[in-house]
């Protein structure tokens, strides 16, 4: 969506960032810890078990399988419960009990086993870590952050500390003891992040990148996408390709270098281990370096760069026979690492929505860990038998060849470089005009924006668009802003209809009410001023990355719906009451523009039988038909109390469903003539003397109807449900009042029932197949249809001020009024409504 600035982060989320970013980075690190230490022990265990090249590349491969499955399999579960944390802290004490159980095995057949458990409860380390991370990174710091989280953290405890330390501890009490030892921090580190880590960071905004919540699942179902889905994508099709290049080129080199440096170069213990710890330093040093390198010059770049660098590395083992030279060389060309960092993570999770971040991780390094970790030191150990241990690297440089080429395919994601791009030429051609409307700030930054997906059309850059922005009570101005580019997970709408709701011109006339003017709104980040208008439809004219079931030219209706995914009400698939519930168009930015861009799970595509001029009126439809599910059962009778559009569509819809007895209620002899035309079987004067509850109870027989409806959000409406509404019968509050007065006896001796709708869910389906397939017009309630420069003058200036025979107004963004297609509106259409 179109985001207006917010805050900088503030202290809270700036420490947990860093406290987050320490316990990931101990977490993963011993991971590769207790992965790295076989390859370390193998000349130890070797004499025990007199391991052959093919087996130490078997208990290398075992692990990358299972740690593979793993990763894809808990990636995906992660995404569908919304949850990390349980899952990781599972994963940490696994890892710690399975990496101590090789202390405790007597020949191959057991290690093997360890190793397989091992790698099933690491694999779901790594998805769930970066995502947990990326989550909590500032978008400068997201590069950075991932890298040290998986590449340094993994080269100091895995690269430094392991061969130091487990090389020591086996030297001095046997190498059982060093596999022992290693539950110790797993179990720590377990515990910490039990008592730290949080499932959501404070101080960021919930996530509006994601579909529609489909039953319990925390994300709606367009988010979630399908590994298939998830390989349409570019980037990811060749992070997996590229993932498994670079784990062929890190596990070979990692897993045979030990034995090579001792058996063919004839290096002491110590030396080898010296010259692996050198292999720890460039690890801890590029892990970083590289990623933060990729936040200022680009993520493909610098793959291309440091891939090819990373290429000699194996070829300096094979070659240099000098310990302290090779040590120095590998120092320098040991760049891999940092790089795996952008393969497996960074890019990926630029590219991909929340719901998908995880699954597309798990499928990244799954794929990795398969062709990469599994059969490629299986396959290395084989040729290493048979041609030489030299053969084994140059497969490993192979591997980072084969990365150099697969990087010039990548679609740039760095956000620091796609701003520099999008503030290029856009500005020197398109100067910012209008002082504060160009997008800026932490809430608009180009992350949100890579328009890195499928499909093309209209892009923001330096394009310009007319906007009809709330800046505070009486201030709502017509001002230029840019075009908004699609971020991840985002569809750009170019309007055709955007409908004024009684919502707008409260907070038009005496807001804010819903409107964020201080802190962001938590689920879409945007605080005031920003564009109003939730009642809109249009047509896609660009997709951003992650985007799929959508083309540019798709005629759509707009659910502007925000929802978070992870709250228990939104995992029910109750989205309308999120704990962090808001409307694009109050709490961030609508419809009263030419172009709106907004998460693709808000975007419905309408079949051909469903014109637009119908689809702007799916929003307050959608209240209505939400409010009759809500009533609960067939009714045999009903009120409408208020007819407004609101009202007036749920007569409508009430009568579509064949409800008997419609009695509709409104002071306005005008609106109660429409209701009739739109269904209702007898209509009531509110204001007639005696009461309209009384009024409704005589065409009832004395009995009342089974339901009544509020539709004003007025005290004198409530008491009309009520007298209006039979023993044992339920009144539905759709009005926003404020406090009202009860009855509490009458209530409770009538046994009333009061239930509140709110919003709606799951509605945009039904409305489709009732207009398309059913014929249902719902545009009879529009009575007049203005332009976007004429939205306050001749829309919310005179609705603020009464009424006078208007009931909807639609505003169309181009100043011809004429409809989408480029044709005037039909008869029978909005226009003709008046």
């Amino acid at each position: 969506m179109s985001r207006t600035p917010s805050s900088p982060p503030d202290g809270a989320a700036r420490s947990y960032e860093n406290r987050l970013l320490l316990i990931l980075f101990l977490a993963f690190g011993f991971v590769f810890f207790d992965r790295q230490a076989l390859s370390f022990l193998a000349p130890f265990i070797s004499d025990d078990f007199h391991l052959s090249n093919t087996q130490l590349g078997t208990l290398s491969g075992v692990l990358a399988l299972t740690w593979a499955l793993s990763g894809l399999l808990c990636g995906r579960l992660s995404d569908r419960l919304g949850r990390r944390k349980p899952l990781l802290i599972t994963a940490v004490v696994l890892f710690s009990c399975f990496s101590a159980a090789g202390g405790l095995v007597t020949g191959f057949t057991g290690l093997l086993l360890a190793r397989a458990l091992m790698g099933v409860a690491e694999g779901a380390v790594l998805p769930l870590s970066q995502s947990l991370m990326v989550e909590a990174s500032r978008a400068e710091r997201r590069g950075l952050n991932m890298g040290l989280l998986q590449g340094s953290s993994a080269g100091l405890l895995g690269g430094i500390l392991a061969p130091l330390a487990v090389v020591w501890v086996a030297g001095q009490y046997g190498w059982r003891t060093a596999f022992l030892l290693t539950i110790v921090p797993g179990l720590l580190i377990a515990a910490w992040i039990g008592r730290s880590v949080r499932e959501r960071p404070p101080g960021r905004r919930a996530p509006t990148t994601g579909p529609v919540v489909a039953g319990p699942s925390p994300a709606p179902a367009g988010d979630r996408l399908s590994v298939r889905e998830l390989l349409r994508h570019r980037n990811i099709l060749l992070c997996v390709l590229a993932a498994c290049s670079y784990l062929t080129w890190f596990i070979v080199i990692i897993t045979f270098t030990p034995t090579y440096l001792q058996d063919v170069k004839g290096f002491s213990a110590g030396t080898m281990s010296r010259v692996m710890t050198c292999f720890g330093v460039a690890w801890v040093l590029w892990g970083f370096v590289t990623p933060a390198v990729s936040d200022r010059i680009g993520r493909k770049r610098t793959m291309i760069l440091f891939s090819a660098v990373a290429a000699v590395c194996p070829l300096a083992v094979v070659y240099l026979d000098g310990p302290v030279v090779l040590g120095a060389v590998v120092v320098l060309t040991y760049t891999g690492l940092g790089c795996f960092t952008l393969i497996m993570a960074t890019i990926p999770a630029e590219t991909v929505p929340r719901g998908s971040l995880a699954t597309a991780l798990g499928l990244v390094m799954g794929a990795g860990e398969l062709a990469g970790g599994f059969l490629a030191p299986v396959i290395a150990g084989r040729a290493s038998d048979a041609w030489g241990p030299q053969t084994a690297m140059f497969i490993s440089a192979g591997g980072a060849v084969a990365v150099v080429l697969l990087s010039f395919g990548l679609r740039e994601t760095a956000p620091r470089v796609l701003g520099r791009r999008a503030a290029g030429p856009a500005a020197r051609a398109n100067p910012v005009r209008g002082g504060g409307e160009a997008r800026t700030g932490a809430g608009a930054g180009p992350e949100a924006r890579t328009g890195d997906g499928p499909g093309s059309g209209v892009r923001g850059g330096g394009r310009r668009m007319r906007a009809a922005v709330w800046y505070g009570r009486g201030d709502v101005r017509v001002v230029e802003r840019a075009v908004p580019e699609p971020g991840p997970g985002e569809v750009l709408v170019a309007v055709a209809y955007c409908g004024i709701c009684g919502s707008d011109l409260h907070e038009y006339a005496d807001g804010p009410h819903a409107i964020p003017v201080g802190a962001p709104h938590p689920a879409s980040g945007a605080r005031a001023p920003l564009v109003l208008g939730h009642e809109f439809c249009g047509t896609v004219a660009a997709l951003g990355p992650s985007v799929s079931g959508l083309a540019v030219g798709d005629s759509v209706a707009v659910e502007p719906h925000y929802r978070c995914g992870d709250c228990p009400r939104c995992r029910a698939g109750e989205y309308n009451i999120c704990r962090h519930f808001g409307f694009a168009g109050l709490m961030g930015d609508g419809g009263l523009a030419e172009f709106a861009a907004l998460p693709a799970y808000m975007v419905h595509r309408l079949p051909p039988d469903v014109p637009l001029e119908q689809a702007a009126l799916f929003e307050p439809a959608s209240v209505a038909l939400h409010a009759l599910r809500r009533a609960g059962g067939a009714p045999a009778s009903l009120a409408v109390v208020g007819l407004g559009p609101i009202g007036l569509l749920t007569v409508r819809l009430a009568a579509e469903r064949g409800v008997p007895r419609i009695i509709a209620v409104d002071v306005a002899s005008a609106r109660r003539a429409l209701a009739a035309r739109l269904g209702a079987t007898d209509t009531v004067d509110a204001g007639r003397a005696g009461g309209a509850g009384a009024a409704v109870r005589e065409l009832t027989g004395g009995e009342g109807v089974d339901v009544a409806f509020e539709v004003v959000g007025a005290q004198d409406a409530l008491d009309t449900c009520l007298a209006a509404t039979r023993r044992g019968g339920r009144v539905v509050l759709v009005g926003l009042g404020g406090q009202v007065r009860l009855d509490a006896w009458a209530l409770v001796d009538n046994e009333q029932s009061i239930v509140a709708s709110v919003g709606y869910r799951d509605t945009y389906p039904e409305l489709m197949r009732l207009v398309g397939r059913d014929g249902v017009d719902l545009t009879p309630v529009v009575t007049s249809v203005v332009a976007l420069d004429d939205v306050v003058a001749d829309g919310l200036g005179p609705l603020s001020r009464g009424p006078d025979g208007q009931i909807k107004i639609l505003v169309r963004p181009s100043a011809d009024l004429r409809s989408p297609e480029g044709r005037p509106s039909p008869a029978g259409g909005p226009e003709a409504a008046t």
